[in-house]
């Protein structure tokens, strides 16, 4: 693929990705079908001076925010009750206003030892699971030309993503 602005170009990389949570797609008996979903363990969040590293966030290309848990917020040191927005989401279970902030930086570790990072990213406060620490959402992947996710990777389930890069 040829960027359209040949000033541009793109770059791919890849996150590693483990799977959480219970599988029984070849035997769901009476039971609804279940699969593992995938999660990335080496999340990195900045705020101001404060670093929390190696969060564990569910891989959800369903979701259109990136959600952090009430616990990861307090640790960045922001102030739930001032957030920058609050924003009422729905869910199958129902409506919820939630807080929103701008954070310094998020951090994926890749597998090839470096690091994918956002700057200046929206946020939101909410708890999924006890077991995750927040969501990768579309507001944080949409900058993307394209990704693909491989849980069938020889070296480990993945995200690939290419984005398009100025040179300069």
């Amino acid at each position: 693929v040829i960027p359209s602005n040949p000033e541009l170009t793109f770059d791919s990389v890849s996150i590693p990705l483990a799977l959480f949570g219970f599988d029984n797609h070849e035997n769901p008996g009476e039971f609804p079908t279940e699969v593992a979903n995938p999660v990335h363990t080496q999340t990195s969040l900045v705020q101001g001076t404060t670093q929390v590293s190696n969060q564990r966030f569910l891989f959800d290309t369903g979701a259109q925010l990136t959600v952090i848990s009430t616990e990861l917020a307090q640790s960045l040191g922001l102030d739930l009750e001032n957030p920058d927005e609050i924003i009422e989401v729905l869910g199958a279970a129902g409506g919820a206003q939630i807080p929103g902030f701008v954070v310094d930086e998020l951090s994926l570790g890749r597998t090839d030892g470096g690091t994918l990072k956002f700057t200046n990213v929206w946020v939101y406060v909410l708890d999924i699971d006890p077991a995750l620490d927040g969501i990768l959402g579309m507001n944080l992947l949409n900058t993307a030309n394209q990704f693909a996710y491989d849980p069938y990777h020889p070296e480990g389930s993945r995200a690939t993503f290419s984005f398009f890069v100025n040179p300069n």
